[in-house]
């Protein structure tokens, strides 16, 4: 057996968000907001991830040292094993702190398409059982994963982004029935109902991976990317949409899914703290500051539809 290293794991996926199956326990790992521990949620086969289940879903941060960390845009938490398996502090994807050890963990082959998560700080290796429950194994090396052991094996399943990178798209707000546009120099909203007509530039954006389950919104007419300023909602200086700077933070949003059965996502930006929103006087603006594991229920304005306008590439 032999570790996996994270650009082959990411590279693999085609985009850094998994679940992870276990097939002696017919289930998914999964965070729980509402516990302190991970839990597993039971499904007869890793080929039907719900498209609606938000715990299961896992974005690949790159951990340094061919070690990776697992993190969960709905509760804005890592996977953390410190004898036990638990959540970790509050912390955005991108953030993941240089001293945290027991978040990480490393990707090891377990043969037949399947892998296995072993923690270097802890010596053990993740372990789920048929009744749900996740634990941490007893001490093994990485390299040492005895071929009877079920438990600690899981298949990778890629999950399907809430957006998609190199799609095109428009973002719809229900509550006000507008959707978001850009003009040369700045962001504002249009009244229309889903259904916008395929011949309008401004309200269409494509999809970018920003990096660390991140995406950014560029507008082809304007040839700009949305930004969200100190001050409000702006546009970038021209650049290509295959051309986000890596020092560009502002342009980069994190997607929380808030009924993904509907297409219903809210977006966050981690700079600021705060949310895209439409306004009630018809603006596009951000709002006060909220971290995602925080979104209240009753805020509307911070919801939106994606209305898909043209597919991926392929």
């Amino acid at each position: 057996m032999h570790d996996v290293d994270t650009e082959d794991t990411n590279s693999r996926y085609g985009w850094p968000s998994v679940a992870f199956w276990s097939p002696a326990a017919k289930r998914y790992l999964a965070m729980n907001k509402n516990k302190k521990a991970m839990t597993a949620t039971a499904r007869a086969s890793p080929l039907d991830l719900p498209f609606h289940w938000t715990y299961e879903r896992f974005i690949v941060v790159d951990g340094g040292g061919g070690k990776v960390a697992f993190h969960n845009s709905v509760n804005n938490r890592f996977i953390k094993m410190d004898g036990k398996m638990m959540l970790s502090p509050i912390k955005a994807a991108r953030d993941l702190p240089g001293k945290w050890d027991k978040e990480r963990f490393q990707i090891v082959d377990a043969g037949d398409g399947m892998i296995a998560l072993h923690s270097p700080a802890n010596n053990r290796f993740i372990t789920m059982d048929g009744n749900g429950n996740v634990r941490a194994s007893s001490k093994k090396n990485a390299n040492a994963l005895p071929a009877n052991w079920k438990l600690e094996r899981f298949y990778a399943v890629p999950a399907r982004p809430y957006l998609e990178p190199g799609s095109v798209v428009a973002l719809h707000s229900k509550k006000h029935n507008r959707c978001i546009r850009m003009t040369k120099d700045k962001m504002e909203t249009t009244k229309t109902g889903k259904n916008i007509p395929k011949n309008w530039p401004r309200e269409k954006f494509t999809v970018v991976d920003a990096g660390n389950g991140m995406v950014a919104l560029h507008n082809a007419h304007s040839n700009r990317f949305v930004s969200m300023r100190d001050k409000g909602m702006g546009t970038t200086p021209e650049k290509a949409a295959n051309a986000l700077p890596s020092k560009w933070g502002w342009e980069r949003f994190v997607v929380i899914p808030t009924k993904p059965q509907e297409n219903e996502i809210a977006l966050w930006q981690p700079d600021h703290n705060r949310f895209l929103r439409v306004n009630d006087k018809g603006g596009c603006d951000r709002s006060s500051r909220k971290s995602p594991q925080d979104l209240p229920h009753d805020w509307s304005w911070e919801r939106f539809t994606v209305v898909k306008m043209a597919d991926a590439p392929s």
